[in-house]
């Protein structure tokens, strides 16, 4: 399996088809061109950890090839730069942990994981230098949600009971002077709600890419329940990173970064404008690739964790407030 050096020098490619940009190799490298056939970015290929290609994209053998042979995992986006297909490549036939996943049937991971995820989210508001009214009594609401996840094991239901209730007062709180009217997945009512979908949905990849390395059954959660062609296991291992998405998508529009005037509103749905797509992916992929190393050593943590067994006072904890 890849080791934490190997892990670091590996890069994600980004091909923006609504430019005219194509995608290339040439002996071991990878390459981005231009219309006018100047190179963007050459890498080799044995350093690549992920594809993305924004746009439409003719998907050829010679790329399948070359993606299975150095291991790397490949996307194609749409303009709002959300998942339309994917190729991941990776470790296959650990049967050994497969068998350890479906034989897993309790809710303790899961709620180890939403603890984990709402004690980032406080993290995130101890970090604000002005404390209001608001914002104490968030905190305040979000140290009883660690003590239920701390105490006594939860059911999957209160569980998720528990994280809806610390989500809800976190997005108020972490929020409030952006004028926003609350977190709705994917109903894009409005820029922020958005941003954030596009966030998570590249958090989404990212985690998954890395997953691959080991060959997790990445359909078969912890959390989330089974659910026809979602990867719920996904789902679950990427709630203690959404933190550094909430960071990113609030520090863009306090700083004009991001813009209402990003998007454009089809049947009351924001969608973002295509000449907008890079500096969202750029802003996102950025994040993610800045925190790889922490991505790296959760998933190995808990790839190890999982297999022999061990306590769960050794499971392992991604913390966010030191970055």
């Amino acid at each position: 399996m890849m080791s934490k050096s190997d892990f670091v020098e590996k890069k994600i490619v980004i091909v923006n088809s609504l430019k005219s940009e194509k995608l290339s190799f040439s002996n071991d490298n990878i390459l981005v061109k231009d219309e006018d056939e100047v190179t963007l970015h050459q890498s080799s290929c044995h350093n690549l950890l992920a594809v993305y290609v924004i746009g439409n994209f003719t998907i050829t053998s010679i790329l399948i090839d070359k993606a299975k042979k150095y291991g790397f995992s490949f996307f194609v986006l749409s303009p709002n730069l959300r998942t339309k297909c994917s190729i991941l490549n990776g470790l296959d036939g650990n049967t050994l942990l497969h068998r350890k996943q479906y034989g897993y049937a309790g809710s303790e991971i899961g709620q180890r994981i939403i603890l984990n995820k709402v004690q980032n989210q406080k993290n995130l508001l101890k970090k604000e230098r002005q404390k209001d009214e608001l914002l104490n009594l968030t905190i305040s609401n979000l140290d009883k949600c660690i003590d239920a996840l701390s105490c006594s094991e939860l059911d999957r239901p209160k569980i998720m009971a528990v994280e809806g209730f610390a989500a809800k007062q976190f997005f108020a709180c972490y929020y409030q002077k952006l004028d926003w009217d609350g977190r709705r997945p994917r109903a894009k009512n409005d820029p922020i709600n958005t941003s954030l979908d596009i966030g998570y949905s590249m958090l989404f990849n990212y985690v998954d890419a890395i997953m691959k390395m080991y060959d997790f059954d990445s359909y078969v959660g912890v959390l989330h329940t089974e659910f026809y062609k979602r990867k719920s296991l996904v789902c679950d291992m990427m709630e203690p990173f959404r933190c550094m998405i909430d960071e990113a998508t609030r520090k863009s529009f306090n700083y004009k970064t991001f813009s209402s005037d990003d998007f454009e509103v089809i049947n009351n749905r924001y969608n973002l404008r295509h000449v907008a797509d890079s500096k969202y992916q750029r802003m996102y992929l950025s994040t993610l690739v800045e925190h790889k190393t922490d991505f790296f050593e959760y998933i190995q943590s808990y790839y190890r964790w999982f297999m022999k067994g061990k306590d769960l006072k050794e499971f392992p904890v991604f913390i966010y407030d030191d970055h």
